[in-house]
């Protein structure tokens, strides 16, 4: 199945597009964890009535370990419809993993893609992604980021490339960035 996503803002400007793939898996579908609806209803009741807001990673716990790889347990409320860490959070993985790496190799920027390629679900975790810069050039970095499922011995659940491009006022060069002449 594919699905195409597209966000506009208030003047027609394209702000994201996203094309989603999924399959069903071989060994089918499995129902949600006992009371995680219940869990996910109260959560949302909460965060709509105290007005409450946490950072994205924050919410769904992403550590860093070091300049190129970030980690994440997987929680009932990480889990999709199957019981297995949902392709969102790993797509949030390999972007905090990405853009810690541009940041260690001197970039200080945001995710301006991703191209996450599913290879395995995660069930157990600690599910972890190291990333590495593959190069840099004006536009930014490109960074390669595996996914692994720590507690099924090291599983690759997903292979994926991001490019990181600099803030604006931010220059790129081959040795990293700096701020850009005013």
């Amino acid at each position: 199945m594919l699905t195409e996503v597209t966000i506009s803002g208030a003047g027609s400007e394209l702000l994201a597009h996203a094309m989603i793939t999924s399959v069903v898996l071989a060994d089918g579908p499995r129902s949600p964890s006992p009371g995680l609806l219940e869990r996910l209803r109260e959560r949302r009741g909460v965060v709509a009535a105290t007005g409450a807001r946490r950072a994205y990673r924050e919410h769904l716990g992403i550590m860093v370990e070091d300049g190129s790889s970030c980690c994440v347990e997987i929680r009932d409320d990480l889990r999709n419809g199957i019981g297995v860490l949902h392709g969102g959070v790993v797509a949030g993985l390999v972007d905090a993993a990405a853009t810690h790496a541009a940041a260690a190799a001197g970039l200080t920027g945001r995710s301006a893609d991703l191209l996450v390629r599913y290879v395995a679900p995660a069930r157990t975790g600690p599910v972890r992604a190291v990333a590495a810069t593959l190069g840099t050039d004006p536009a930014g970095n490109l960074i390669r980021v595996e996914v692994l499922d720590a507690g099924a011995g090291g599983r690759l659940v997903a292979l994926a490339t991001a490019r990181v491009v600099a803030h604006p006022g931010v220059t790129v060069t081959a040795s990293g960035s700096s701020p850009a002449a005013r």
